[in-house]
């Protein structure tokens, strides 16, 4: 069963179908009407109480059950049924404030810098832009001296070189904390939550070719469907300039690259 309700629930069923079959629902008598209805809660509060991962998604079809519960009078009749949806919307508030405040610890997390006299391991300069897969995950502890608000830098390799890797920590320790949830979730058998990393899966090179202006591209190929309700004409998904990173086998080896053209028609077929 909870398999079930988990490919239930990354459906369109909690956003989409719900709402209408509860418009639908408003057409029907009150004794009709309420055997449903009472069902329609039974399933969104097995969600909302055993599935974590799902259970902020509950609000807006409990909000709606409220409405047309009004407008049917069936909460008015039904006192017991009513606090029992109530109790429920106080439960997912209570889930969306505590993700926020794991997305805000997650956000402030940062590395202890290193003494500022401390020798780097190697220059900034021979650094490179791109990371490499290791550096992915908390095994690697990043070298960073901290931005200095009292004194001098010693000269300007100085700066440049604190300077270089706070800048490279900052693109890095979002995607570390993103994949670290990926992999959580996985072994948790749940769905994963999207902060600060996208996802997108069965992504294929369909072509590669050469630009004298964009250099060596790739024609990239990806699994549209979990996006059909996106209006990429007014997303922040997939713009110029984002890091992606690709990887084969679960982020064991990764390449990076970056969009270099956004075609919104053809985003919108994957």
């Amino acid at each position: 069963m909870h398999y079930i309700l988990k490919c239930v629930c990354e459906s369109k069923f909690l956003h989409v179908h719900v709402d209408r079959f509860l418009s639908e629902l408003q057409q029907r008598t009150h004794p009709d009407a309420f055997g449903c209805f009472q069902k329609l809660v039974d399933v969104i509060e097995y969600v909302a109480k055993n599935m974590r991962a799902y259970t902020s998604h509950c609000k807006q079809p409990l909000q709606s059950l409220l409405d047309v519960g009004k407008g049917l009078n069936i909460l008015i009749e039904e006192k017991d049924l009513t606090m029992r949806v109530r109790r429920l919307l106080q439960l997912t508030d209570k889930e969306n404030i505590q993700m926020k405040t794991e997305r805000i610890y997650y956000k402030r997390e940062k590395a202890i810098p290193v003494p500022d006299d401390e020798e780097p391991p190697e220059k900034y300069s021979e650094m490179t832009i791109f990371p490499v897969t290791d550096e992915l995950f908390d095994s690697v502890e990043p070298f960073l001296r901290a931005n200095k608000t009292k004194g001098a830098y010693r000269d300007l390799e100085h700066y440049l070189d604190i300077h270089s890797r706070l800048m490279k920590e900052d693109y890095l320790s979002p995607i570390r904390t993103g994949l670290k949830d990926f992999k959580i979730a996985q072994q948790n058998n749940e769905s994963v939550k999207e902060h600060d990393l996208r996802f997108y899966y069965n992504v294929q090179i369909a072509k590669i070719s050469f630009d004298s202006d964009e250099g060596i591209t790739h024609l990239i190929h990806f699994d549209c469907s979990p996006f059909i309700e996106i209006e990429w004409e007014y997303s922040k998904r997939l713009m110029f300039g984002s890091l992606l990173v690709f990887s084969k086998d679960n982020f064991e080896s990764t390449i990076f690259a970056t969009v270099a053209n956004r075609d919104v028609e053809k985003l919108k077929r994957g």
